[in-house]
């Protein structure tokens, strides 16, 4: 695992959240469009029912206090030989 934060996650991440909170609602974001990105997932997920994908509840009570939240996976394909999966979890309010 590197060290330090790759530079373009860095700059994907300065550009996409402004672009993202202009967005009125977590449905909306499936949507969103920016180039080398794909939305492939956009999901408001109620407080507290936040399910690992493991599925084992080894840290179940640590989700458990999750407020609600929006939650949007994507794909990113910054060179033509990428396919990164990422997950960006968002309050469902004043994001």
């Amino acid at each position: 695992m590197p060290d330090r934060i790759p530079s373009w996650l860095v700059i994907f991440v300065v550009l996409l959240l402004p672009s993202m909170a202009s967005a009125q609602s977590c449905e909306n974001l499936a949507s969103f469009s920016l180039p080398n990105v794909s939305v492939d997932a956009v999901e408001l997920v109620a407080a507290g029912s936040f399910v690992p994908p493991d599925g084992n509840g080894r840290n179940a009570q640590m989700y458990q206090a999750l407020p609600e939240f929006c939650r949007v996976s994507l794909s990113l394909t910054p060179t033509s030989d990428s396919d990164i999966k990422m997950e960006l979890w968002l309050p469902s309010d004043n994001w």
